[in-house]
């Protein structure tokens, strides 16, 4: 994921909870649950992170956003409204949804998804708004929300 536009404002100060899709890793019986995993930089992630641990993204590099010359630091990007996340969570073949909570966030913009649809409907591009931070920590599954 990378935005396709940015806020100029800054990072409102009392948001520090947002939502993020995740896929759920079971051991090798398939029956208890070890860990999530997310998709990182484009590529599918081989780190399982727990519940209710800091995960910092030790990454150093910019990213240019999709639309005029604003860079941004990498980052994990999570999703401000459970409702944006729901809407994404349809596209893809993932899990779970999170609650995470995040500190030292580097951006907040936008980003957009083309959502298929059914053949006789148009495509439509989903806009969500995100915070990127360079931390997170699982909070709660909230998939039966």
């Amino acid at each position: 994921m990378c935005l396709k536009h940015h806020y100029p404002k800054p990072i409102p100060k009392n948001m520090k909870y947002g939502y993020k899709i995740f896929e759920l890793i079971y051991d090798e019986d398939g029956n208890d649950l070890i860990g999530y995993n997310s998709e990182i930089y484009q590529q599918i992630s081989t780190k399982i992170y727990k519940l209710n641990e800091w995960i910092r993204d030790k990454e150093t590099y910019n990213i240019k956003c999709g639309e005029g010359d604003y860079w941004y630091e990498t980052g994990f990007h999570i999703f401000t409204r459970l409702k944006d996340a729901k809407e994404w969570y349809d596209d893809y073949l993932y899990e779970t949804i999170c609650k995470v909570e995040f500190r030292n966030p580097v951006a907040y913009g936008v980003q957009e998804i083309l959502k298929h649809t059914s053949w006789d409907k148009p495509n439509r591009i989903i806009t969500t708004p995100v915070i990127v931070a360079k931390e997170m920590k699982i909070i709660k599954d909230m998939t039966e929300e």
